[in-house]
């Protein structure tokens, strides 16, 4: 794989907490796995690593950070809970300082896990710039979803980062002018759809039928999904960064091999989206 790709990719950590992913049949990875699974990535000049309070990986992150002494050689994206109560801003604080001692480690980017807090921040744009100075955080953003999540986050005065979803079956944020912060893609195998036909649950009887109809037209190219999946979004120029989530090492080892799909292909070969409608490509809804 080309560095400037490698450059982007974000190590996704869900899965070690958790069966995370519609077609992951895979048993919770033991933790000798998943630091072998760290290492590996490292080692591979993949330094960038997702994770979030309720993915319970903060503390698996942090011993890996510790006992490696990797303290200030890594990068960690984590997340601050739906804010609960009216004293908002201790909620955050206390969240920032219970996740860095969790991690060992300074904060790269925070984000809100819950778009709907940004009416929650509205009046709170000194606040939220005191955390980043004195928690040293490079960027502070929003998890979203959808288009107007991204209008009512905006009108807090601050320079947010975004982490949304981005794929081939789903290229809704592909132009979206987002602001001046870091932007981060996420849900680019659409949990492993655009991976894998199989499911390990029931999904959307027309869903089925465009991720069928998806991975025959791959077939009749001969072109690897993984390889297209992460070239569309790296291509993107509204990406800084996209997330992996990886179950297993057989995975990551695929990831390293892949190669980079040429612009010209991708472009031939990105209105693959049509076969999906837009009420399928959101996974809350399975």
């Amino acid at each position: 794989m080309l560095n400037n790709l490698k450059k982007k990719i974000v190590v996704g950590t869900v899965q070690f907490g958790q069966s995370y992913g519609v077609t992951n049949f895979s048993k919770k990875p033991t933790l000798n796995q998943i630091y072998k699974i760290l290492s590996l990535a490292y080692e591979n000049n993949l330094n960038k690593f997702d994770t979030a309070p309720g993915y319970n990986t903060e503390k698996i992150l942090g011993n890996f950070i510790k006992v490696h002494g990797l303290e200030k050689k890594v990068n960690i994206f984590t997340k601050i809970p739906t804010i609960r109560g009216k004293n908002i801003e201790d909620h955050v604080r206390i969240s920032i300082e219970k996740s860095m001692k969790n991690i060992n480690s300074n904060i790269d980017t925070l984000f809100f896990h819950d778009a709907s807090d940004s009416f929650k921040l509205m009046n709170k744009a000194e606040f939220i710039k005191k955390i980043k100075k004195d928690y040293m955080i490079k960027n502070i953003g929003f998890s979203i979803y959808n288009k107007k999540e991204i209008k009512s986050v905006n009108k807090i005065k601050f320079k947010f980062s975004f982490q949304y979803p981005l794929s081939i079956a789903n290229n809704e944020f592909e132009k979206i002018n987002f602001g001046k912060g870091k932007n981060f893609a996420r849900s680019i195998f659409l949990q492993g759809l655009l991976l894998n036909e199989q499911s390990k649950k029931e999904i959307p009887k027309s869903l089925k039928e465009s991720v069928n109809l998806f991975h025959n037209s791959l077939k009749m190219i001969n072109q690897e999904s993984l390889e297209l999946c992460m070239s569309y979004v790296a291509n993107n120029r509204n990406v800084d960064y996209f997330l992996i989530g990886i179950d297993n090492i057989n995975q990551l080892n695929k990831i390293l091999l892949s190669k980079p799909v040429k612009k010209k292909k991708i472009k031939l070969i990105k209105n693959l989206n049509l076969l999906f409608k837009k009420k399928d490509i959101d996974p809350r809804k399975w």
